[in-house]
């Protein structure tokens, strides 16, 4: 049977790369996959999954309105694919709507998928798409990253320009090294300036 999976982890930790190389595995193996992320993930262009290590793959960018369960069925109904599996990027910015369309694809198509995702935002509370990933999930982990004093990095700070600690903006506010860094939870707490990262505190 097939599985819906959901890999989480802070930012800069590797989720893209992840994705990236089971799609060349598959790819390999002369299988196909459907690869999609959120039309909010504008940072690339529009349809790019790219990691910071450069490699990267066209993907379809799934905007509110657009069906994902529907979309699959009709991928898999084409007697010239074969698709082996569905890969998602960027899957904390999914609606709980699409969320469960993804797990429509695994039940009644048999086609596993692959989510990659934060699990919360800067404000330290879970984005939708995930929260909805982590009741709906077959099976859930973590991709681990390290904060800049060694410890476990679980949560995400985000700068102002002027290098201020910001808890109060936009929960969806797209943005990479220049806007945000991943910590530890005592960091998250006690970081205000990005200056204060910089001097090791």
């Amino acid at each position: 049977m097939a599985k819906f999976r959901f890999y989480y982890s802070v930012m800069n930790a590797g989720k893209s790369v992840h994705l990236l190389q089971v799609n060349h595995n598959y790819r390999y193996q002369g299988r196909d996959t459907i690869l999609l992320t959120h039309s909010t993930d504008n940072r690339f262009g529009t349809g790019l999954i790219k990691s910071r290590m450069g490699i990267e793959a066209e993907a379809l960018s799934v905007s509110e309105d657009f069906d994902i369960f529907e979309h699959v069925k009709s991928m898999v109904e084409d007697k010239t694919k074969d698709i082996a599996c569905v890969l998602v990027d960027e899957s904390q910015f999914f609606s709980r709507k699409h969320v469960e369309q993804l797990s429509d694809v695994v039940d009644f198509l048999n086609v596993p998928v692959m989510c990659y995702g934060l699990r919360t935002n800067s404000n330290g509370t879970l984005f939708e798409g995930s929260k909805a990933l982590f009741e709906l999930a077959d099976e859930v982990e973590e991709i681990s990253q390290v904060c800049f004093c060694g410890s476990k990095a679980r949560m995400v700070l985000k700068f102002t320009q002027d290098g201020r600690v910001t808890k109060n903006g936009k929960i969806i506010d797209v943005g990479a090294e220049e806007k945000y860094i991943s910590v530890c939870r005592y960091h998250w707490k006690t970081i205000t300036h990005i200056d204060e990262i910089k001097k090791g505190s």
